[in-house]
């Protein structure tokens, strides 16, 4: 039987190209300003060493999923905060 491991994207750069396509085919259409290129390079702020923002992977023998903890993720309550997305 295989387990699941949840590993964080700082120790695991190698996923970080097939996050952002796949948060970009998810929700590309919801920000349509928000190019493939400017995704990837959000994403890169994920690596660093801040606790907020970051972004956990499930993984087994491939690339499962995602989940990341972020600052605001709704303009429209910015008080609820920090905030578990993507």
């Amino acid at each position: 039987m295989k387990k699941i491991k949840i590993k964080d994207l700082r120790e695991n750069p190698e996923y970080t190209e097939t996050l952002a396509q796949w948060h970009h085919k998810q929700w590309g259409e919801l920000n349509p300003e928000f190019s493939l290129e400017k995704r990837r390079e959000k994403m890169l702020l994920y690596l660093k060493d801040d606790f907020i923002p970051s972004t956990y992977v499930a993984v087994d023998d491939e690339l499962l999923g995602s989940a990341a903890i972020v600052e605001c993720d709704m303009d429209i309550k910015p008080e609820l905060r920090p905030w578990l997305a993507s």
